[in-house]
């Protein structure tokens, strides 16, 4: 055989191996991420409690700046 010919048939697996490369991809769904009603309406308290949370994630971090509760001496 010769060099050229041996060029075309190594050009034409290497193209039908792309090809059948590519084909195992084609048949996949990229799932969509859209919320519906229900998943935004979850959401809303924790955002409603933003407050909160920092608040407590002071207190982990800086003691000091937290108010102390004071808890009633115990009578016998």
């Amino acid at each position: 055989m010769s060099k050229n010919f041996e060029r075309k048939v190594i050009w034409v697996l290497f193209i039908l191996l792309v090809i059948i490369g590519l084909q195992g991809c084609a048949g996949t769904k990229v799932p969509v991420n859209v919320k519906s009603e229900q998943q935004v309406e979850k959401d809303v308290p924790t955002i409603a409690n933003m407050e909160a949370i920092a608040n407590a994630l002071g207190c982990v971090f800086a003691p000091e700046t937290c108010n102390k509760k004071v808890t009633p001496p115990e009578s016998n």
